[in-house]
């Protein structure tokens, strides 16, 4: 698979995964809830796009720059990752719970 088809099918399926689906649309809320104006809002939705494209733009150049170890490596990323999938979603969840209540608490 090309680099760019590889992209476009990520992106694709990136809906599919509940937990991207969440904070993606945790991030959405908060840009919309925000005071922004058009120009910072479009500037912000880009940057979530971007954040969240990094991962598969971070793949795609692996590819491109070992295509002989790239398998290797993702293997071993995706045993450690499997091993500690826990840890990460709480890691994750608890920086975005703790960026949104302090958040919340300036506003009050």
């Amino acid at each position: 698979m090309s680099p760019p088809r590889a992209f476009g099918f990520g992106m694709v399926l990136f809906p599919l995964q509940v937990k991207n689906l969440a904070i993606f649309l945790t991030c959405l809320n908060l840009i919309i809830a925000s005071n922004l104006g058009p120009e910072g809002s479009i500037l912000a939705l880009m940057l979530v796009v971007l954040v969240f494209a990094i991962p598969v733009l971070g793949l795609i150049g692996l590819y491109v720059a070992a295509p002989g170890r790239a398998s290797t490596m993702l293997g071993s990323v995706r045993t450690w990752m499997r091993k500690h999938n826990r840890t990460i979603t709480v890691v994750v969840y608890f920086v975005f719970g703790a960026f949104s209540l302090i958040r919340g608490l300036s506003r009050a």
